[in-house]
């Protein structure tokens, strides 16, 4: 007669859990929670800091008018100058660098 086989089972899969998504979602909201809470008592001063719905109200009447999307295609625009400056400034210096004693003396001594 063969033994029969148990199926193993892992410890978590046999207790009932929280899903994951709720479980990483639940400390951002709390967090927006609190800051809400936070500028509706006072707490948190208005003009340190606005509320989340202050935030929210100010860009759905951004979004209606047109004004955020082309305040963030300018804001993307001077990201993408600033990346290729940076990038062609950092490849430049790299090469003087490591292509010169000199080069690395100057740029590598910073």
């Amino acid at each position: 007669m063969s033994p029969v086989l148990e199926p193993v089972v892992p410890l978590s899969a046999r207790r009932r859990t929280v899903p994951r998504w709720l479980r990483r979602t639940t400390g951002p909201l709390l967090l927006l929670v609190l800051w809400q809470v936070s500028s509706a008592t006072g707490v948190l001063p208005s003009d340190t800091l606005a509320s989340p719905g202050t935030i929210a109200d100010t860009a759905s009447g951004l979004l209606e008018d047109g004004t955020l999307p082309h305040a963030m295609l300018v804001s993307v625009q001077r990201v993408l100058i600033g990346l290729a400056l940076g990038g062609v400034i950092g490849v430049s210096l790299a090469l003087v660098s490591g292509l010169s004693r000199l080069g690395e003396d100057l740029v590598d001594a910073s």
